[in-house]
């Protein structure tokens, strides 16, 4: 039997995910200790329910921009209408996405632990790290973080494995990669 996981995404990493740039990451929960090949992912990301007027109801999703009406049954204007109801024109956190918001999805190719420093250059560009900005990695904690981080204000001549590190020390405790536990990591291919 399959089963459905939710996935939160960074913005650039979304941007990654929605390009195909992206189909592994890696992950130090023990939740996914529970998937399986075959199993469904489904990206969780920053979103907001929005109307457009003349009756055009959706959902705005802030890694790129773009809007998705909803479908035209009862059912899901009701579920915006609850939705947009909480509260009006507010980016809702990745953590607060539900299901049925949702943009992509992918099924689980592969799954198993590894070393974290195990990345290689192939797998970091998988995980979506060829085309990251500095941009995007200021973004994810803030430039004075960032910046302490890296002690540069630009990636170019930095390997794809450097960035996944310099993100990976930004979205976690910094000694985590110096730690180097085994981590999941999870591959799919987008439905």
């Amino acid at each position: 039997m399959t089963a459905d996981h939710g996935i939160i995404m960074s913005d650039p990493m979304m941007r990654a995910v929605l390009a195909g740039e992206k189909t592994v990451t890696r992950r130090t929960s023990n939740m996914w200790a529970r998937a399986r090949e075959g199993d469904r992912l489904w990206f969780r990301e920053v979103w907001k329910p929005e109307e457009l007027g003349s009756g055009l109801d959706g959902y705005r999703y802030r890694c790129d921009g773009a809007f998705v009406a909803i479908a035209d049954t009862e059912e899901s204007a009701d579920r915006w209408s609850e939705l947009r109801s909480k509260k009006s024109d507010v980016w809702r956190s990745s953590l607060l996405m539900p299901r049925s918001v949702c943009r992509a999805t992918g099924i689980v190719t592969s799954i198993r632990q590894e070393p974290l420093q195990d990345i290689t250059e192939n797998d970091a560009r998988r995980e979506g790290m060829a085309g990251l900005t500095w941009a995007d990695v200021a973004a994810l904690k803030g430039e004075r973080k960032a910046l302490a981080l890296c002690g540069v204000g630009f990636l170019g001549g930095v390997s794809c494995r450097q960035k996944f590190q310099i993100v990976f020390r930004l979205l976690s405790n910094s000694e985590v990669w110096q730690q180097n536990p085994l981590v999941w990591r999870v591959e799919w291919e987008r439905e």
